[in-house]
């Protein structure tokens, strides 16, 4: 999808947040929904959501943080900084 798309290229894939992501240790999963994989239908279930994109950050011992449809680098930063590398 477009916001995919421009959420990879402006925010995930970036220098800055691939040093930050090893920083915390954080792992990306990434699903494609093209053809309508019934896992990711029924995570988008779980979580309110009409489709994709979908972004969890699982911190251990809580509940997935649901971002919202457009990412940007520091809203990923602050909810990184309540995880203590």
């Amino acid at each position: 999808c477009t916001s995919c798309k421009v959420n990879d290229a402006t925010v995930l894939n970036t220098e800055k947040m691939q040093n930050i992501f090893s920083e915390y240790n954080v792992h990306l999963l990434k699903g494609d929904f093209t053809a309508g994989d019934r896992e990711i239908a029924r995570w988008l279930a779980e979580y309110n959501r009409a489709g994709v994109p979908l972004y969890i950050l699982f911190r251990p011992g809580e509940e997935g943080h649901v971002f919202p449809e457009f990412l940007t680098q520091s809203m990923i930063e602050k909810e990184l900084l309540l995880i203590r590398p």
